[in-house]
């Protein structure tokens, strides 16, 4: 056997000792050294935890193996402790909140280089290069929290850089980032693989993105079994119906064909004025000025940073703004917590923040409680679970769902409270494309009974397909943008 690879074995996985539910079934996959490799699958087929077993993440930290095994560069990698670890597999997280340790971005480079037990008097030499390399010189001194999400994945990318594995492993690590920032770093990507010799594996429901370096794509089905490899940018066209049976969005794809509902003319439900925000001394939004309509969806873009997130932290009470912002005719910050209740609800970037119970089936019935009689209330959480593709999880845990059935779960619970006004922080982001069909369908219906949408999104596309009316985020303001 070829050593110089990753090689899963008849690989069978759990989460945990008591748990029936395999989420990896005698999975094999061999994927070659040096290479790039995309994998990709519907949303839950386990893409995700397979990436972890690679990791050596899973069985060590989490979960069971029933069978098989992985291995990197001929080691077991699930045997290795952290250290033996490190020179073979680094990884990007989808979120990269989960994995900094530190509070600055110097000092999270610090604590990797003596992680590796480099000679502290070379350590700034090296830090500036991987900075520099990544193009985050600016950030040297800047607190972790207060990044963009295309930020933080630039300050991962450094970190791997210092580390530099002969294998970096990496979860939908665009999921949170604008177009121009995932070019950006897939061609940091490619000169990392070119000069440094880094095999790459990257879960992605996006094959697109990958495409100036990927040199094959290999399709999952559930339980982590092989569908379909050898896909490359030379054959991808022999492989569209193939995207299309297993959810996958096929590059330049549309989502639907675009409905507009008619505008109203009555008094907006939320009105902004003047608007400015941000952290700190640092001005994030300056002078917004928006009008939004009751029964009509808003998509809001632009770049990772530009202030889309302390927009709707600003909508939320959760950072403090100048200007105006008003609800139904009323100042937000004057309105009692409980009065906004039923108003205004949120689907935060990051869905773990919000999930208040034990199970999947127990977060939409909290949500459904007191408005549902307790007779009734088993079959209107089947119907919201079936709706969403997550009927068969009901018992699980939310925080054992992938991140994309994080994300469904979290816009079902937000509507079954039944609020007025939803703002939604990437709804669909990590999603493939049935699960983004049926969250956006799930929400459209809900706009056409009254409810006012306003969602972020990077992927303009979607927001040309399904808002009524998209703004992009530029300069600390909003910009009305005219749809085709």
């Amino acid at each position: 056997m070829d050593k110089n690879g990753i090689v899963c074995e008849d690989l069978t996985f759990r989460y945990s000792q008591t748990s029936k539910y395999e989420v990896i079934s005698h999975a094999s996959l061999f994927i070659e050294q040096g290479r790039v490799t995309v994998i990709s699958g519907s949303s839950g087929c386990g893409k995700s935890t397979l990436l972890y077993l690679m990791a050596g993440i899973y069985p060590q930290n989490a979960g069971v193996v029933d069978s098989g095994r992985v291995l990197v560069e001929g080691q077991e990698i699930g045997e290795l402790e952290p250290s033996e670890r490190m020179p073979l597999v680094g990884m990007m997280f989808q979120n990269p909140d989960l994995q900094f340790c530190m509070d600055t971005v110097e000092n999270e480079l610090v604590f990797c280089l003596e992680n590796k037990g480099e000679d502290p008097a070379g350590m700034q030499r090296q830090m500036d290069e991987a900075l520099a390399f990544c193009g985050i010189s600016h950030l040297k001194e800047k607190t972790l929290y207060t990044l963009s999400g295309g930020e933080k994945q630039k300050v991962m990318l450094a970190c791997v850089t210092l580390l530099r594995p002969k294998w970096l492993l990496l979860d939908e690590p665009f999921a949170n980032i604008d177009p121009a920032s995932t070019a950006e770093l897939v061609q940091k990507l490619g000169k990392l693989h070119e000069e440094l010799g880094i095999g790459i594996v990257a879960v992605d429901h996006q094959v697109a993105h990958w495409l100036p370096i990927l040199d094959e794509v290999v399709l999952l089905g559930a339980g982590g079994e092989l569908l379909s490899r050898g896909i490359t940018r030379d054959n991808l066209k022999e492989y569209r119906q193939t995207f299309e049976e297993l959810g996958i969005v096929y590059p330049g794809q549309s989502y639907r064909e675009p409905v507009r509902r008619a505008p109203v003319q009555d008094e907006p439900v939320l009105s902004i004025r003047g608007l400015c925000a941000g952290y700190g001394e640092t001005a994030v939004l300056c002078g917004l000025d928006a009008d939004f309509y009751r029964g009509r969806a808003y998509a809001v873009t632009g770049l990772s940073g530009s202030g889309k997130s302390t927009l709707f932290s600003v909508l939320c009470g959760l950072v403090p703004y100048q200007g105006s912002v008003r609800l139904e005719g009323k100042e937000l910050k004057k309105l009692r917590k409980k009065a906004l209740a039923h108003k205004l609800g949120f689907v935060f970037q990051n869905p773990q923040d919000q999930f208040v119970a034990g199970s999947v089936f127990d977060e939409i019935a909290v949500s459904l409680k007191k408005r549902v009689r307790e007779e009734e209330l088993e079959e209107r959480v089947k119907a919201v679970l079936q709706e969403i593709g997550l009927w068969k999880y009901r018992f699980l845990s939310p925080f054992m769902l992938s991140q994309g059935q994080q994300r469904r779960l979290a816009v079902a619970a937000l509507l079954a409270y039944d609020c007025e006004i939803l703002v939604c922080d990437e709804p669909t982001y990590a999603q493939d494309l049935r699960a983004i069909r049926a969250v956006m369908e799930l929400l459209e219906r809900r706009v056409g009974q009254g409810l006012t949408l306003i969602f972020s999104t990077h992927d303009k596309q979607l927001g040309c397909d399904y808002a009524d009316e998209l703004y992009v985020l530029e300069d600390g303001k909003l910009k009305r943008e005219e749809l085709p």
